[in-house]
């Protein structure tokens, strides 16, 4: 039996085995040119690199967020709620198709004397329902944030 090595020799000048291919049946190397092949080049000699993760027998660790691994559960979800609130408010086409109409509801029902708290919550937190799948208590927080920042 010819041993791994002695496959490896086999190759002409100038050109190196880059893995096994299958060839009449049986297993030979797979030489390519040496200056066309990255290390952890594909076997099938078309010289296309791998990522790591994709190697076989290489595991990549995924990197943790250190930001969000140090913030208390509290302060994540203030954080998201600042993040929604910060998207909301920089979207031009949330403002205008949707922020715009309820805002001059709103003062309609202002100057009509038959607005409430609720309704103008209620208003709110549909333009929230529409951009975010946030647990409730957080949409509502969200939801009062902008109906203090838009009266």
């Amino acid at each position: 039996m010819i041993s791994f090595k002695q496959l490896r020799e086999k190759c002409w000048s100038g050109y190196h085995a880059v893995g096994m291919k299958k060839k009449g049946g049986k297993m030979v190397p797979n030489c390519v040119p040496k200056e066309e092949a990255p290390a952890n080049a594909v076997g099938d000699g078309s010289g296309v690199a791998l990522p790591p993760a994709v190697e076989p027998g290489v595991r990549v660790k995924k990197k943790k967020n250190p930001v969000m691994g140090l913030l208390k559960r509290e302060d994540y979800n203030r954080v998201e709620v600042e993040n929604v609130i910060n998207k909301i408010t920089t979207s031009q086409e949330v403002e205008e198709n949707q922020i715009k109409p309820i805002l001059n509801n709103i003062q309609k029902k202002k100057e009509k004397g038959t607005y409430t708290e609720e309704f103008g919550h209620a208003a709110m937190r549909y333009v929230v329902d529409q951009q975010t799948d946030l647990p409730e208590e957080q949409k509502d927080e969200i939801a009062t944030s902008l109906l203090a920042k838009y009266e």
